[in-house]
Parts: C-alpha cells; sequence; structure tokens
C-alpha cells in the first residue's frame, strides 16, 4: 500500500533542511506505520497511499485513514504538554470534484480533513498546529507503471493531469515544500487549513 515513498522521502529531506537534525520527523505511510511513533514527537506528517485511478483498493484507505488517527492520537497528547508540536496530514484530491473511482478514496480523505480540522481547534491553545496538504495526481513510478500495465488507466492519469490549470503534474518536491512551510516558524499562526498543492485543479470547489 505505500504508493508514495518518494513523498515521504522528499518531505524528510525538506524537514531535514528545514528544522536540523534535533527534529523528530514521523512519516506514517502504510498500515503498522504508527507502531514507530515514538514520543517524543515534534513533528508528524502523514503521507498516504497516493491513488491510481483504478488501482487504490478500499481496503488500503480505510486502513490508512485508521493509521493516520491513531498516528495523530499517539503524539499529540506529548505535543500538548511540552506547548508546541505541527502536524501536517498529506491527502489527494480524490473526492471533491466528485469522481466517479469507487474505491473509498475519496471518503477517507475527507474524513482526515475532519480529523485535522478538529485537532486543530482543539490544541491549538498549546501551540499545536495541525494542518492539511492536499495534492493532484502525483507523478511518480507507481502512476507510470499503472499506465504502462493498462490502458484505461493512463487514459484516466492523462485526463487528470490536464485539467490542472498549471500545465504540469504534481511531483514530489511541490508537496514537501508546502509541508515544510507549514512545520516552520514562519507558519505558527496558521492551523485548521487545507492547502492545495495541485496545479489550480480544484480553484472553485471549496474545501
Amino acid at each position: 500500500m505505500s504508493r508514495d515513498a518518494g513523498i515521504g522521502q522528499a518531505c524528510a529531506d525538506e524537514l531535514g533542511m528545514a528544522l536540523g537534525s534535533a527534529a523528530a520527523v514521523v512519516q506514517v505511510h502504510d498500515a503498522g506505520g504508527v507502531a514507530s511513533v515514538d514520543d517524543p514527537v515534534e513533528v508528524l506528517v502523514t503521507v498516504p497511499a497516493h491513488p491510481v485511478p483504478g488501482v487504490a483498493s478500499r481496503d488500503d484507505q480505510a486502513a490508512f485513514q485508521l493509521e493516520v488517527q491513531r498516528a495523530v492520537e499517539a503524539v499529540l497528547p506529548g505535543m500538548v504538554a511540552r506547548g508546541g508540536g505541527r502536524i501536517v496530514l498529506v491527502v489527494t484530491a480524490t473526492g471533491l470534484p466528485g469522481q466517479t473511482w469507487r474505491d473509498g478514496t475519496g471518503s477517507a480523505m475527507w474524513a482526515m480533513i475532519g480529523l485535522a480540522r478538529s485537532a486543530a481547534r482543539e490544541v491549538a491553545a498549546a501551540g499545536v498546529t495541525v494542518n492539511v496538504v492536499r495534492t493532484g495526481l502525483i507523478d511518480d513510478e507507481p502512476s507510470r507503471a499503472a499506465a504502462a500495465a493498462d490502458g484505461t488507466v493512463a487514459e484516466a492519469i492523462t485526463a487528470a493531469q490536464r485539467l490542472a490549470p498549471v500545465r504540469r503534474p504534481v511531483v514530489p518536491a511541490d508537496v514537501a515544500a508546502a509541508v515544510g512551510y507549514l512545520v516552520s516558524p514562519d507558519a505558527s499562526y496558521v492551523t485548521g487549513v487545507v492547502l492545495p498543492v495541485d496545479g489550480g485543479l480544484t480553484i472553485g470547489q471549496g474545501t
């Protein structure tokens, strides 16, 4: 299920530069990842198994949703007790435009946005911020492999990428840069937001 290890590594590299070696960064890529969440954690970044049209599994998405919730619950008490922390949940734009993909991805992404907003309100006074980065379809090896293996999937991926006003696909570095901002001191007054990194794909479609 761990399709977005590229994004996870890009985020880790970005945070290493932004925060220095003293920062504890945890990425939850798949079911079982929460086992690696050991307090103290200063920054939690969760990265979804990015859906590929016609490939993602409903069971995978439900498992990831639960894993993200467990990870957030694991780190929040320590962050609140220490008076600070950063949580960023990376989700996808699936479900916002009302795609017909029936893999449960859209509902899982919306659930994580709800989780982030609720948590942000609860812990803001303790100096903990909780935000969401919402991406478009990532141009990565899993997407390219799925397209090469199935013409229908290739057509769906091409159509999705052409919808973005910025005429290029999203790459892991785009996502990592947004995450880096949200965990930086410059974003200490930013919480509960959904930051689109999708090349304008969801302009005018709300949050």
